[in-house]
């Protein structure tokens, strides 16, 4: 439900971000271009490397391969794990709100040009009659 309403804001952000900037890209171009990027969003992988000190006093190293800022719970206890992941969709979520707030921003300004610009046309439309 979650990723559902993620999708579905940044789908709305992309959205309304794109009214106001006109672009010449063609519906294909701009379509082809936008899977490239999920394309590449999937293939971002990560390796960390992790060393660890055991009770003899030997050091391991581990390498973890984290997908999409995603790290591996391998090794991890629930508790670890649901810390862990309760971080990373505060995170996302904090950074949607960003999002949301900036959206807002944006359409606020917007209404205010478009106010001004009809006040304009009044004016104009008085002055000609």
């Amino acid at each position: 439900m979650k990723k559902i309403l993620l999708l579905s804001l940044s789908l709305l952000i992309l959205a309304c971000t794109n009214m106001d900037t006109s672009t010449d890209e063609s519906k294909e171009a701009q379509i082809s271009r936008l899977l490239k990027e999920a394309d590449k969003k999937k293939e971002e992988t990560v390796e960390v490397e992790k060393t660890v000190v055991t009770d003899n006093g030997e050091k391991i190293t581990e390498e973890e391969t984290t997908v999409q800022n995603k790290k591996s719970h391998k090794g991890m206890t629930r508790g670890e794990i649901m810390e862990y992941e309760m971080t990373r969709v505060s995170d996302e979520m904090n950074a949607l709100q960003a999002d949301v707030q900036q959206y807002q921003e944006k359409k606020a300004q917007l209404k205010a040009y478009q106010e001004k610009l009809q006040k304009l046309e009044e004016l104009n439309n008085a002055g000609i009659k």
